[in-house]
């Protein structure tokens, strides 16, 4: 068992939202999110705080490492499920006809990657291959994520006031830059 009270995560983030309804059944959305996650306690491959303690960098049950390149890289830093830009919009029109309205929905999402840091193997007394982080958490990004989705929406009128949905989508496209 360990002392938790040098666990640590935070997340801080501000999203700015727009929305608005036009005249002629139109109806647009956009926002963009900024936000860090950090800490050094995450439920992500080999993120076990205690992994490699102290000076020893001696994992229980597995034995000396490159202390060096791990000290420190394997901490602190920004969490494996960070995404720094998100930004959303979305544009719908309803066609109203007697029986049945008709929304078609296109929208666009925009994501920074996901980030992650480069890893190492070391030969271990038990001569398996232990890895370990050499550079700090979240030190490299993968590729922006781009998404296009389109929905369709058919709304029946079959009891006066009553409704009745049928919703078909999203169909995605996805890109990655």
């Amino acid at each position: 068992n360990f002392d938790d009270s040098i666990s640590k995560r935070s997340y801080k983030a501000i999203e700015l939202t727009v929305e608005k309804r036009f005249s002629g059944n139109w109806q647009a959305l956009a926002n963009y999110t900024l936000s860090r996650a950090f800490g050094n306690v995450f439920a992500d491959y080999a993120s076990t705080l205690y992994d490699f303690p102290g000076d020893t960098c001696s994992p229980v049950g597995i034995g000396p490492m490159p202390c060096v390149d791990a000290e420190g890289a394997n901490h602190y830093g920004i969490a494996g499920f960070d995404r720094t830009s998100i930004f959303n919009a979305f544009v719908a029109y309803t066609a109203s006809l007697p029986v049945v309205n008709i929304t078609a929905a296109p929208s666009f999402n925009v994501q920074s990657g996901l980030p992650y840091q480069r890893q190492r193997s070391f030969a271990a007394p038990d001569n398996s291959r232990p890895i370990y982080f050499y550079d700090q958490r979240g030190d490299e990004r993968l590729p922006t994520t781009y998404q296009l989705n389109f929905a369709l929406e058919g709304t029946f009128k079959p009891f006066g006031n009553g409704a009745l949905s049928l919703v078909g989508g999203p169909v995605e496209i996805g890109l990655k830059a």
